[in-house]
């Protein structure tokens, strides 16, 4: 098939431009728009006061911006697992789905880069790792991994912009270079997702032993795989929904299958490193707040989606692998990284409640990530064309 043909049924179902991307949906714009104005209004509030006006202080440098920042990259573990699962090992059934993991990706890390912004006391040295070489500190090699990572996800995302202009001459170039991009994204996600781990394995004595432990950076690594399945999972179907079609259910079934082997994995490296663990084992000997989060992050966020998954019925529904596991696994996830960078650490004397800004800002920048891949979805060629149900209904 020749490289026109290729990209033909992908050009004929874009629109022209942003301003139709929701077209049919008035309440969907409506949301978007307001995340709009709140993030202007936040930003322009943020950095005229500094971080005052959240609840940190010069004792406690983290919050809650941190963990969304984390959970922003563990669901953003569906680019290099799609990728890796069919440019390494060549599972070509699941390259429908590649554009849009690579493009949630994208999303997700500029996401985190603005987050990391709003949250520095001097957003402009966001900038210095890139001259202030600092070789000992693992939050150097995580600033490159990242900055690095997304040049290359933006590379990936070149190919879909030459299509959609047709300019076919450097898209076979870039065709030629995508398998390249893909193994330096994978080792970069990698690296980064383990250095983020690895961060907090330095700081034995002021996180709590429950989820302190030398495998951290594993535990990362593991769970952005299955965080990122569960994410192409919920996106395909919310995105089915969207464009009123049935989903791929043949594949999302698969990819429910291939996530009950690193839940399996997760859990079982958990189990043993407590057990391994005395102080581990002490630290539940108090049942508290810290017990219970634990106990939910493991049974609900883990071994409830491990069971689901292993569940041909649950897979083989939409309600069941996407808004009951996977959902839930997200959940989970989330719920670690919220545990692992707050819950878990000794706070100062002073304490961290977070403020309302902190709070609002977490809603406001998930509804604008969604909303810019809807867009982008509907001007660049990201997803495959699908029949529609009334199209399917014609044809039957």
């Amino acid at each position: 098939m020749s490289l026109k043909k290729e990209i033909g049924p992908f050009i004929k179902d874009l629109v022209k431009g942003p301003a139709q991307a929701f077209k049919y949906h008035s309440i969907t714009t409506i949301i978007f728009t307001i995340s709009i104005v709140s993030f202007i209004a936040l930003s322009i509030y943020r950095f005229s006061w500094g971080l005052g006006v959240t609840g940190l202080n010069d004792m406690t440098a983290w919050g809650l911006w941190t963990a969304l920042k984390l959970s922003i990259v563990v669901a953003s573990g569906c680019a290099f697992t799609l990728t890796g699962m069919v440019y390494v090992f060549k599972m070509e059934r699941f390259r429908p789905f590649v554009r849009p993991a690579a493009l949630m990706g994208l999303l997700g890390y500029t996401t985190f880069a603005i987050s990391l912004v709003f949250e520095l006391g001097w957003p402009w040295r966001i900038v210095h790792p890139i001259w202030m070489h600092n070789f000992h500190s693992i939050l150097f090699e995580v600033a490159w991994c990242v900055m690095l990572y997304l040049v290359v996800l933006s590379l990936e995302f070149i190919p879909n912009m030459l299509e959609r202009f047709k300019m076919m001459r450097l898209l076979k170039i870039f065709k030629t270079l995508t398998p390249s991009f893909v193994i330096a994204g994978i080792v970069l996600s990698v690296l980064h997702q383990s250095s983020l781990g690895s961060m907090f394995v330095i700081a034995p004595y002021k996180m709590n032993h429950m989820w302190y432990s030398p495998w951290i950076g594993p535990f990362f690594i593991i769970s952005a795989v299955f965080c990122g399945l569960a994410m192409v999972i919920i996106a395909e179907l919310l995105m089915a929904i969207f464009d009123k079609r049935k989903p791929r259910m043949d594949l999302l079934s698969d990819l429910g299958k291939y996530s009950a082997a690193p839940l399996a994995l997760y859990l079982g490296f958990k189990v043993v490193d407590i057990l391994e663990r005395g102080t581990a084992r002490t630290a539940f000997a108090v049942f508290d707040v810290n017990t219970l989060l634990y106990i939910i992050e493991i049974g609900l966020g883990i071994l409830l989606p491990l069971i689901l998954f292993s569940n041909r019925n649950v897979r083989e529904s939409t309600r069941g692998i996407g808004f009951t596991a996977s959902l839930v696994l997200i959940f989970g996830g989330a719920l670690n990284r919220l545990n692992v960078s707050i819950t878990a650490m000794d706070h100062s004397p002073l304490g961290y409640t977070p403020s309302f800004i902190e709070y609002l800002f977490v809603p406001v920048i998930i509804v604008l990530m969604a909303g810019l891949y809807v867009i982008i979805t509907r001007v660049f060629p990201i997803l495959d064309p699908v029949k529609s149900y009334s199209e399917e209904s014609e044809r039957d």
